[in-house]
């Protein structure tokens, strides 16, 4: 499969993943969801537990302004994707 170059565009990452729009965010290109670029995370549930759930902390994201994109996200471990 042939994957479509984005271009110019404008990047929002929060809780509700990743959104990709226009330069003047009239038009949205691409959505991920958070559960696919986040990951889940457990929790103490304050009766002796733990609950699941999935976590979207974004600290950090950096391009080069023509290809990549990267992000750093908090999933409650270290780790490295």
């Amino acid at each position: 499969a042939k994957k479509e170059y984005v271009g110019n565009t404008l990047w929002t990452f929060g809780k509700n993943g990743v959104h990709i729009y226009s330069p003047d965010g009239s038009v949205q290109h691409r959505f991920i969801d958070p559960e696919v670029i986040c990951g889940p995370v457990k929790e103490s549930n304050y009766t002796g537990g733990w609950s699941s759930r999935t976590s979207c902390r974004f600290s950090d994201v950096v391009s080069d302004g023509k290809k990549y994109v990267w992000a750093a996200v908090s999933r409650g471990v270290s780790t490295v994707d």
